[in-house]
This record gives C-alpha cells, structure tokens and sequence, in this order.
C-alpha cells in the first residue's frame, strides 16, 4: 500500500485495478506523526505508522473532494450576491 507524506487533498479517489480506492488520514497516538493511506474500508484496521510502526493510530477528518460531474460541465450554482 502507497503511504502519502505531501500535501494532497485529504480524500482522492483513485482508480486503482477497476477499484475507487479513498485516501485517509491519520495520526500516531504514540509518535504523533500525520500520515495518509490509501487503503480499502475493510482495510483501515491494520493501518500502522510508517515512522514508529505503531497500530496506535487514529483516522482523523480533514475535509474531502467532491466532483460533481465530468469534462465540461457548469460550475455549482452559488447562493447569494453576485
């Protein structure tokens, strides 16, 4: 599994073998190193940290991506002024 250490965007969605596989982050209870992974759902649970290589490790919420739709299309409709 590739471990992401640059600033990306919290949540990717990348094709990977006909499978989305998500981007999630997290941190090292024990080291306190921030660390991304690309990992299946059924995955998550045997994430460790790639520098102490402790299982302490927590998922936490930084934002996500949303693609709302292809090629071409409109950009979203905002609310408000303008």
């Amino acid at each position: 599994m590739p471990v992401l250490t640059g600033p990306s965007p919290p949540v990717i969605n990348l094709q990977m073998g006909g499978w989305n596989m998500p981007v999630y982050d997290y941190k090292c209870d024990k080291c306190g190193h921030r660390f991304s992974q690309m990992v299946t759902i059924e995955e998550r649970k045997n994430v460790f940290c790639p520098e102490c290589r402790s299982k302490e490790v927590k998922q936490i919420i930084t934002g996500c991506a949303i693609n709302t739709g292809g090629c071409g299309s409109s950009p979203p409709a905002h609310a408000g002024g303008g």
